[in-house]
């Protein structure tokens, strides 16, 4: 058994246990909607429903990982990305209106929001997601980011290189090495496709290498949850950057897992539109603060 097939099975049987459970959708879907709802009823918005959202978009990335692996159903996906853009904008209004206590959200976190807004190629929240980003950094809505986590980075790199946007990264927390994401900085828009292939083999291999739990280490991992130890979505982020940019990728990649189906980007992808729920909590924010 390859080393793919071997952490499919795994990240399929951790995430059919994770929705076996008898609390799972009552905590990471039914309670959260219940929240938001209630909250919406209530004289102000709390700073905390961004969280209850973060429920939600975990919720539906679990979905789509496992469909994805065991029904090739990838629908869940524009819903994860969906909920991750409401993330982004909430933690980006709430860190202002609180910039002492702002909401707690780490670089790789928020990055990942990024990376699967991306792939949907909703090029204006990409643009608002990384203007968040960009002032989150400066505030202690981030912090400066975190060294260690080099995906993160990349992902987050990778957007400033594809939209024309400069961040001084001597400022922040950034990697003194950014392993073999260097070489894809140094070149995100190099048209050889069999460079592209080698590029996103490479990253593969580190993916697989980094996407495993363990309590003691966790910081330094890369990919210490069940749903991304086989979902290539920095990859895919770069892959959209490049297409946003014009710029043609491989029509299919030599890495068995880029050949899974979660692990492509979508053909035809809809136009961003928040559902009801996320537009009432968004206009309430915009009444209850003023903005």
């Amino acid at each position: 058994m390859d080393n793919v097939e071997s952490k499919k099975q795994e990240v399929v049987k951790e995430l059919q246990e994770w929705f076996a459970r008898p609390n799972s959708q009552e905590f990471f879907y039914d309670e959260p909607v219940k929240t938001i709802e209630e909250n919406l009823a209530e004289a102000k918005i709390k700073k905390s429903v961004w969280l209850s959202f973060a429920n939600l978009e975990n919720w539906h990335e679990n979905q789509f990982v496992l469909k994805g692996l065991t029904e090739n159903n990838l629908s869940d996906q524009a819903m994860a990305a969906s909920y991750g853009c409401t993330v982004v904008e909430l933690v980006g209004v709430f860190s202002k209106l609180y910039p002492g206590n702002p909401p707690s959200i780490d670089l790789h976190s928020i990055a990942s929001h990024l990376a699967n807004i991306a792939i949907r190629r909703w090029i204006g929240e990409v643009r608002k997601a990384l203007e968040v980003i960009s002032e989150g950094l400066d505030s202690k809505l981030l912090k400066g980011g975190q060294d260690y986590k080099i995906a993160g980075w990349f992902i987050v790199i990778a957007a400033c290189k594809a939209f024309g946007k400069d961040i001084a990264l001597q400022k922040y927390n950034y990697p003194k090495d950014m392993g073999v994401y260097q070489q894809v900085l140094d070149k995100w828009d190099i048209s050889d496709a069999e460079t592209v292939d080698n590029f996103v083999s490479e990253m593969c291999e580190y993916h697989l290498s980094q996407a495993y739990y363990n309590e003691r280490s966790s910081m330094d991992i890369q990919f210490s949850n069940s749903n991304e130890f086989v979902y290539a979505f920095e990859i895919l982020a770069w892959l959209a950057f490049r297409e946003m940019n014009g710029i043609a990728n491989p029509a299919s990649f030599s890495h068995p897992l880029m050949k899974l189906p979660l692990n492509g980007l979508p053909v035809n992808s809809a136009p961003f539109k928040p559902t009801e729920l996320q537009e009432k909590v968004l206009a309430k924010v915009k009444s209850d603060f003023q903005l």
